[in-house]
């Protein structure tokens, strides 16, 4: 294995030293917490759940139902289908 040549000397700014560094975005997460990251109860989650299954609005594979107790929701695809959805009580 040969030796390379580093682009960029590490730096302070440029390498990551303590966890708290590390910024990570989500991009599934759980029923409850998707209520948490909305402000939603879980039973509020779980009637749009129910309505997104009857109709999607376009909005294809917005969550993963991996076993009888575990649904992942993909936060993005969630946010589109709530916007397409806002206004439709009026």
């Amino acid at each position: 294995m040969g030796v390379n040549k580093l682009q960029e000397e590490p730096t302070k700014e440029n390498t990551i030293l303590e966890p708290e560094q590390v910024v990570t975005h989500p991009i599934y997460c759980a029923p409850k917490s998707i209520g948490e990251l909305f402000g939603f109860s879980r039973s509020t989650t779980s009637r749009l759940l129910n309505e997104y299954k009857e109709n999607d609005r376009g909005v294809k594979d917005m969550y993963l139902s991996l076993s009888s107790t575990l649904v992942v929701i993909k936060i993005e695809k969630f946010e589109k289908w709530l916007k397409l959805k806002n206004g439709e009580w009026l």
